[in-house]
């Protein structure tokens, strides 16, 4: 069985794997490795990507605890070096830790739960079982979350045995499964299951920024953008409202 290197460490941009199995399904290309850094999809986080030697990864998947590295071609030789797509990695981890602080937040103000989440390559959304459309409600959490994030609080990554051990972290909701559950503990913020990846402190999330909510199948629907996603965001919109303020001669300034 593959090691899975990111859930060691989620720092490690690259290493020298050994493949295991060349597997030639249909018309793909999977690679099994010894150990692995390349974190496959799964629980509403797409997998990461990069290379295995001249070979570029293209999707990563777990299949019963087994990892396959889905390739363009098979490298030549058993012993490769393992690249990550860091810039890719770590968006993924300022999206994910900010879902949980946004989610945190929510169920300590407000009692509501998240109950689905989605990392898509243009924004992030959220499921929650209750009315949260109010413009008041969601400048109360933005800036609790942001406040989370301006504390640097530490992420705690434990992986428990029973579900005692995990109700002894306060899990906002526990999974079916009854052992190894990888808890993702922020202090006074959030506790919950989850196999993702996560900076070491809130702070590598940098900012938070809830762009729209909407009532979805009886719950409400929070759209949202995290670190460099939230930047790049404010930075559209701000060229677009100087160039707006340039043709009508206003002053952004008063």
């Amino acid at each position: 069985m593959t090691i899975k290197l990111y859930e060691q460490d989620v720092y490690l941009k690259q290493i020298e794997s050994r493949i295991l199995e060349i597997i030639h399904e249909k018309d793909k290309t999977l690679l099994v490795l010894d150990q692995t850094i390349f974190f496959p999809e799964g629980g509403g986080q797409p997998c990461d990507k990069g290379t295995i030697g001249d070979s570029q990864v293209i999707h990563v998947s777990d299949r019963d605890g087994i990892i396959y590295h889905h390739v363009d071609k098979a490298p030549e030789g058993k012993s490769h070096l393992s690249v990550l797509d860091w810039d890719r990695r770590f968006d993924h981890m300022q999206q994910h830790c900010g879902e949980h602080i946004l989610s945190g937040v929510i169920m300590e103000q407000y009692g509501y739960l998240n109950k689905g989440f989605h990392l898509g390559e243009d924004y992030v959304t959220i499921d929650i079982d209750g009315d949260l459309t109010k413009n008041d409600q969601l400048e109360i959490i933005e800036n609790l979350a942001n406040k989370a994030i301006y504390e640097n609080r530490q992420v705690v990554i434990d992986t428990v045995d029973t579900p005692e051990r995990a109700m002894q972290y306060n899990v906002r909701k526990l999974p079916d499964l009854q052992e190894n559950l990888r808890i993702v503990y922020i202090p006074d913020v959030d506790s919950v299951a989850c196999c993702g990846t996560h900076p070491a402190r809130t702070g590598e999330v940098g900012v938070v920024k809830i762009l729209k909510a909407q009532r979805y199948k009886g719950m409400t629907r929070l759209f949202f953008k995290c670190g460099l996603r939230a930047l790049m965001e404010f930075q559209k919109e701000h060229q677009i409202v100087t160039e707006l303020s340039v043709s009508y001669s206003a002053d952004l300034s008063r």
